[in-house]
């Protein structure tokens, strides 16, 4: 059966588990979610035609075409000539614009990014939600001897393999986990959707991450401490904190 990766906006009064069970009635499965600002998404892969009239959980409207040029254009540090050029050392990182999230104007892509510089040289890393695929050529750059990405949304894996090739670089990007063993894990996510990663015990021996807001920094080191979970050092950049973790 066809599928396709929907974002549906929560209804007031409604819980994340709510949602989960009334979608899993239309057979929407690979569950994740979104907070934007005081805004709760939920996403999934569910059949092509379903009833979302039916949903008193979720909200669905059909997406506007989204032009991705212009938004990078506008947002992308050094964008010029249809790309975004980032200096990473002594080369360059060229991104093309796409579905992924990752175009180095948002600071927490800027946080791991600067943590990044000196842990991942000849580091095996994974980048898990790795939208286009910024971090994970940023690691082979930087020194990474393997660098894997992994995302739920199959047109961010489309756009990091374009970038990927643009660049002509070797990291490898995936729907699935691999079966091998990383050094260095790397992930830019909100905190509930790190909390339905970090649950399905995702074993890595050290860990940057980001996209934590300042206010939830306790919340997030008392959950990643239940982890039994040390931390190495942490890091601010505007309403937002990065994180170096060993597990």
């Amino acid at each position: 059966m066809s599928k396709i990766c929907v974002v549906l906006h929560l209804k007031p009064g409604f819980s994340v588990e709510n949602a989960e069970e009334e979608l899993s009635s239309l057979q929407g499965k690979d569950f994740f979610t979104i907070e934007d600002s005081n805004q709760l998404f939920i996403g999934g892969m569910f059949p092509k035609h379903v009833n979302w009239d039916s949903c008193t959980t979720v909200t669905f409207s059909k997406e506007e075409t989204v032009n991705f040029d212009s938004q990078w254009a506008q947002f992308a540090p050094n964008f010029y000539e249809g790309k975004a050029h980032l200096p990473i050392k002594d080369k360059t990182l060229q991104l093309i614009p796409g579905e992924g999230f990752g175009d180095f104007s948002h600071p927490t892509t800027q946080l791991i990014m600067e943590m990044m510089e000196e842990h991942v040289f000849q580091k095996a890393v994974i980048d898990i939600g790795c939208g286009s695929g910024i971090l994970s050529l940023a690691a082979i750059l930087l020194g990474a001897t393997k660098a894997y990405g992994v995302d739920i949304d199959p047109a961010a894996i489309l756009h990091a393999k374009k970038n990927a090739l643009i660049n002509n670089l070797p990291a490898v990007f995936s729907l699935t986990y691999p079966k091998r063993k990383f050094d260095l894990a790397l992930m830019n996510m909100t905190f509930l959707e790190q909390k339905s990663v970090l649950q399905k015990r995702k074993h890595f021996p050290f860990w940057i991450t980001s996209g934590i807001l300042k206010e939830q920094e306790s919340e997030y080191l008392a959950f990643t401490k239940s982890l039994h979970w040390k931390l190495l050092d942490i890091r601010r950049k505007e309403n937002w904190s990065g994180f170096l973790l060993q597990s």
